[in-house]
């Protein structure tokens, strides 16, 4: 594969992967808010399983090299710090 392509695929997935993250986050704290009882167990199994999907995912990601580790963190970065910007800009 070309490389200039391989860094665009490992940018991309990166930004794909921190981008789904995100929204699992969000979509469990909507959840949570406004709710009277929270029942923590549940959560927790879920956010495990999660870590662990998420886990599995970038080891084969990494270990097949299908992406560049660096343009792959990079992209994945880039969700984490443009919602950190957004909170300081409202």
């Amino acid at each position: 594969m070309d490389q200039t392509l391989h860094w665009s695929a490992s940018l991309g997935a990166g930004l794909l992967l921190g981008g789904l993250n995100w929204a699992f986050w969000s979509f469990q704290t909507r959840r949570l808010i406004g709710k009277a009882k929270v029942h923590w167990g549940p959560l927790f199994a879920l956010s495990i399983i999660k870590l662990g999907v998420l886990g599995l995912i970038l080891w084969v990601l990494l270990i097949q090299k299908w992406v560049d580790p660096l343009f792959f963190l990079i992209g994945f970065s880039i969700v984490v710090i443009a919602h950190i910007a957004k909170g300081f800009i409202k």
